[in-house]
């Protein structure tokens, strides 16, 4: 087995050399002869990877190329398997990914081997549920629940349990979601997997938030980070003060959440974890745009994005892609809004992400919509046809975000499609229609916020003063609460006063 320090001795020496082609043989390659020592750890290869990419190699080909030159009956090759899977998903190659856990599958199958079976079951549903694909990902867990009871293995079927709360979170379905995160930290207190008991304490605090409990989401997340504090594992505290930062900024407190996010940032900087430092400067560019501030927000989604490209991870670059689009639009800039959303899909229906598809079909809804009631195309006046055109593109795609939100199970999303197409036919000069539709998902709206937007937009359609004093009504009493900016401009509207653009006009 080669040692660690002579491996990096011998990189360093070729490329120095400038021996690309044995440096790039030679990092791909070391990581499989290292895997059983654990000599080299995702964040290793990662900086391998980096390396070679900038010298314009492409790694992957050689990779493959080790992988495939083990023989068949090696033992390494099904902890090779992991251990790149691992790197891949890291970086967001998610087909390569699917690839490496299906031959897992397949090796495990052909040799009866339950543990590894397990292992690929895992790593696909958990994959599957990045891409948005739930019900395989549910299917995955569920077998890789069945093989941890038969093998009797307590912390696969807690990890199991807790994915699949995950999966029945996305899809709210909240009861079961919670159901299976108290599965999960029923087993892991016991057997002592502390890192098991802040994961299912983080979910449960993730459900609440959801459910704007934002007391028990912070009670969560508080937990989540003391354990993670106790273990002196950085990345664990990173995730749980994310999440603390994300109930901050729900509530409107930005500088909370900002703080948050810098202490996010730092963490992952120390450990030199880059996608870390991505989320971290996508969330702060989230904070920036709820306040208004969309130049602050802009600089943070392009440093979002050009980290994503470096690290080859297409899922950051899709969510920073969108993210650009939702500050094209409140810029007005709704064209250039449109171009970024189906970027984002492009991108998306690429590498399988689902669950993004429907928050960027929502955004370029919305985008026309707001262009058509401005009436304005290009800074010139609209033909009736023009403005029929844009609200058609408006309609498919509020259409096919309700479609993948129905599909998905995501009420929220299922709430705001029905909003939009709403609007839409309102729009579109059928005021009655659009009213109508309205008061039907009034009658079956139980949420106080959706109950105080279906009366905002009803006046804004009608205007209807009860309508006006109702929506009013609830925005007040939501933002006692909630210091959301949004409620701030709402209640402006409302009150006929001048509609505040940032947090700092308040």
């Amino acid at each position: 087995m080669i040692p660690l320090r002579l491996a990096q001795e011998l990189t360093y020496q070729l490329e120095e050399a400038h021996e690309d082609e044995r440096l790039a043989r030679a990092l791909a390659s070391i990581p499989i002869f290292l895997v059983l020592c654990k000599g080299v750890d995702r964040w290793d290869m990662l900086h391998d990877w980096q390396r070679l990419s900038k010298r314009g190699i492409e790694p992957e080909a050689y990779y493959r190329i080790s992988l495939e030159s083990l023989p068949d009956d090696s033992s390494l090759i099904p902890d090779a398997l992991v251990r790149l899977n691992d790197f891949f998903e890291t970086r967001g190659a998610y087909v390569l990914s699917e690839e490496l856990l299906n031959t897992l599958l397949a090796w495990a199958i052909e040799r009866e081997d339950l543990t590894r079976e397990l292992e690929a079951h895992r790593g696909l549903g958990i994959l599957d549920t990045r891409s948005g694909n739930f019900d395989s990902a549910l299917l995955h867990l569920q077998h890789s629940a069945s093989l941890a009871e038969s093998l009797g293995d307590q912390l696969s079927l807690s990890m199991a349990y807790g994915n699949m709360g995950v999966i029945y979170k996305h899809q709210g379905r909240n009861t079961e979601a919670m159901e299976y995160q108290s599965r999960n930290h029923a087993i892991a207190e016991p057997i002592g997997h502390k890192r098991g008991v802040a994961s299912a304490k983080g979910n449960m605090g993730l459900i609440h938030f959801t459910q704007g409990r934002y007391a028990d989401a912070m009670i969560g997340h508080r937990h989540q980070l003391a354990i993670a504090e106790s273990l002196g594992d950085k990345q664990l505290i990173a995730g749980a003060t994310g999440n603390i930062g994300l109930v901050h900024m729900d509530l409107g407190e930005y500088a909370d959440a900002m703080s948050c996010y810098e202490r996010m940032l730092a963490l992952n900087e120390s450990l030199g974890n880059t996608r870390g430092v991505m989320l971290a400067v996508g969330s702060m560019g989230i904070v920036h745009i709820h306040q208004g501030r969309y130049a602050q927000s802009m600089e943070h989604f392009e440093r979002q994005f050009s980290l994503s490209q470096k690290l080859g991870d297409r899922s950051g670059m899709v969510v920073s892609t969108g993210n650009i689009g939702f500050v094209l639009t409140e810029l007005g800039k709704y064209h250039e809004a449109v171009v970024s959303f189906n970027s984002a899909i492009a991108m998306s229906h690429e590498f399988g992400f689902r669950f993004g598809l429907v928050t960027w079909h929502e955004g370029i809804a919305r985008a026309l919509i707001l262009l058509a009631e401005k009436g304005r195309l290009h800074s010139k006046e609209d033909t009736d046809e023009d403005c029929k055109a844009i609200l058609i593109e408006a309609r498919q795609n509020a259409e096919e975000c309700l479609r993948l939100s129905e599909e998905l199970g995501n009420h929220e999303s299922i709430f705001k499609s029905k909003v939009l197409l709403a609007r839409i036919t309102a729009e579109e000069g059928n005021s009655n229609i659009a009213i109508e539709q309205f008061e039907n998902m009034l009658k079956v709206a139980t949420e106080s916020k959706h109950i105080t937007e279906l009366h905002f937009w009803q006046w804004k359609v009608n205007g209807n003063d009860l309508n006006r004093q109702e929506a009013l009504a609830g925005y007040l009493s939501l933002a006692k609460h909630v210091h959301l900016f949004e409620y701030q401009q709402r209640i402006a509207e409302l009150k006929g006063q001048r509609i505040p653009k940032s947090a700092d006009d308040l």
